[in-house]
């Protein structure tokens, strides 16, 4: 909504989305509606990731599914970018606190370049200072690095695309910032409490010794889990990491898993700690979606969002300390500045906003106007009581005002002048019949078989209504996925997708899947044209009824319109009956 108020002034926006490679997942894009605190667009892409070398597997496939996911999600390549990597290295040091920056980067990569990673690859570093301690004059710092070759290969392939990079950020910092910002671990990061943070990876297990919302120890320890079979690797994980957590005492355990091998909830359960022990499931294993989510973005598809994927797309609002930027500032200004062709911006939210000339004179008639109005009126208002001297002063700041309010005019002045055009006219009528027709064909080749159309509806201005039935969800998921992809620029949506039955004990009761229908509603129409008020019939002054217009009916008919021949007069589903809502209670009796 703000983005379409600004662009109306003439103020060119820019987004800002996260990015991020999971190993379980691929490659995701999402959107976090700050206000709200929800997902508001999310999708994912196949991406191999090589966990050996710690690097993206192929960056022309990396290249294609960012690209992918940009035109899946309508959101326009011009955008900027934060994308969290997977761990490639990350670690605490203390150095002195009367060491520059310069030389506290150079130390740094020192240590870096021990790892077997960095023995023949340039590393790329970022840190931030965790704590400092005055009596020691030592500062404890938090860092992380990235090949320098694979950075200069994503940034490329961003380069490419159209989109900014403005932030390359380790998956532990996103980790954390998902698990502050969806309060999943609100306890743990409470003021003087101490806490383990065990992330459970492909090839590896971490453990990040936590006071609040400050680090204060990392340990990592390669495992090769895909060597153990079945309850060996549990064994094998507690037996390895016990006297790790004894050497690091604390208040809570909170056990992430990010690997299909183990179950987070399972290790909770095995591992011995003293403290009280907590668990999150990233895998296939999870059970709820992290955060809230829009009503397009299907059940299954919100349960594969990642922590990671949250992290990147709350990082331009997030408050959370722990922040590693691997794209050096330098670099990320030049690219902003080559975006934006050296006019200023500035950020609400995830939302960059471009200062424009245009958009800076509408916003002065604006001013100017609040300004004006009210002096116009007092001065309408004094000219009754002050007296003749007075009234000389005021004609001549009333002369002043005069000269101002002709130099706005001549802004207001300028958007004017306006002509019809025909040749717009007859294009917009031909597309409006095309788009009318490809609707109505696409309808006829993407019904799958357990699903079938009820209403049908598209007015003059080329906006579609559709309701329907389906034994299962994925007929569903099926029948809108194909819909968008065989209408160019389709931009309808899943409006309502609800279970159909009598009464709220039939569903109790029916807890055969097969037995279930389920009613949903596609479409790009807005609340006020499904829901339009009521035509007022109270008769006029003179007696006369007020003239109401004639609407046209939808395809509305007593047997289905698209989909499965049934011999019954009406498309009724197996529970019979009309359309309820679940209440909240009872929504979630069934996991589509």
């Amino acid at each position: 909504m703000l983005e379409n108020f600004l662009s109306k002034l003439g103020a060119s926006t820019k987004v800002t989305v996260g990015v991020s490679i999971s190993p379980n997942v691929g490659l995701e894009m999402i959107e976090i509606d700050r206000l709200t605190g929800t997902v508001s667009k999310y999708a994912h892409e196949p991406l191999e990731y090589n966990h050996s070398s710690r690097e993206i597997n192929d960056y022309t496939q990396f290249e294609e599914s960012l690209a992918s996911l940009f035109n899946e999600l309508h959101i326009p390549t011009k955008s900027n970018i934060i994308l969290s990597i997977p761990n490639v290295h990350f670690g605490m040091i203390n150095l002195p606190i009367l060491l520059t920056d310069e030389a506290i980067t150079n130390a740094i990569i020192s240590e870096v370049e021990q790892s077997y990673i960095f023995k023949r690859q340039e590393p790329v570093v970022s840190w931030t200072e965790i704590y400092s301690n005055i009596d020691t004059e030592n500062r404890a710092l938090a860092y992380t690095a990235i090949q320098k070759t694979a950075l200069e290969k994503i940034t490329a392939a961003c380069n490419n695309i159209g989109c900014t990079l403005i932030g390359v950020e380790n998956s532990y910092a996103s980790l954390l910032k998902a698990l502050h910002f969806a309060d999943l671990a609100k306890e743990q990061m409470g003021d003087h409490v101490t806490w383990n943070l065990m992330v459970i990876g492909q090839n590896s297990y971490s453990i990040i010794s936590m006071l609040g919302k400050k680090m204060m120890e990392y340990y990592e320890e390669p495992l090769a889990l895909k060597s153990f079979v079945n309850d060996e690797i549990y064994n094998a994980i507690t037996t390895s990491a016990q006297l790790t957590l004894i050497e690091l005492p604390a208040n809570h355990l909170f056990v992430v898993s990010e690997t299909d091998l183990v179950s987070a909830e399972v290790l909770s359960m095995k591992v011995i700690v003293e403290s009280a022990v907590h668990f999150l499931e990233c895998n296939k294993f999870v059970q709820n979606e992290l955060l809230p989510v829009n009503l397009n973005i299907l059940p299954n598809l919100a349960l594969q969002i990642s922590p990671e994927a949250i992290g990147a797309g709350i990082y331009p609002f997030s408050d959370f300390p722990l922040k590693l930027n691997m794209v050096q500032d330098k670099d990320a200004s030049a690219a902003s500045l080559d975006d934006l062709s050296g006019y200023m911006t500035v950020n609400i939210g995830n939302l960059e906003i471009e200062l424009t000339p245009a958009f800076i004179k509408r916003i002065a008639l604006i001013l100017g106007g609040i300004i004006i109005i009210p002096i116009v009126i007092l001065n309408l208002l004094l000219s009754k009581v002050i007296s003749p001297k007075e009234q000389v002063k005021l004609d001549g700041i009333s002369t002043k005002m005069d000269t101002l309010t002709k130099e706005v005019s001549k802004y207001s002045d300028a958007g004017k002048g306006n002509t019809f055009d025909l040749k717009t006219a007859v294009d917009k009528i031909l597309m409006q019949n095309k788009t009318k027709l490809t609707y109505y064909e696409a309808l006829g080749i993407s019904i799958p078989n357990k699903l079938w159309i009820t209403y049908y509806m598209l007015n003059d201005a080329g906006k579609i209504d559709l309701k329907g039935k389906s034994n299962d969800v994925e007929s569903i998921y099926t029948f809108y996925k194909n819909l968008k992809q065989l209408v160019n620029n389709s931009d309808v949506k899943l409006y309502k997708l609800e279970i159909a039955s009598e009464s709220i004990d039939d569903v109790i009761a029916d807890v055969s899947e097969s037995s279930k229908v389920y009613a949903f509603e596609v479409t790009n129409m807005s609340e006020e044209e499904l829901n339009p008020k009521p035509v007022d019939t109270t008769p006029k002054a003179d007696g006369s009824q007020p003239v109401q217009e004639e609407k046209k009916s939808p395809f509305q008919l007593g047997k289905p319109l698209f989909g499965p021949k049934t011999d019954s007069t009406e498309p009724i589903p197996p529970s019979g009956g009309s359309t309820e809502k679940l209440p909240s209670n009872l929504q979630k009796i069934e996991k589509f």
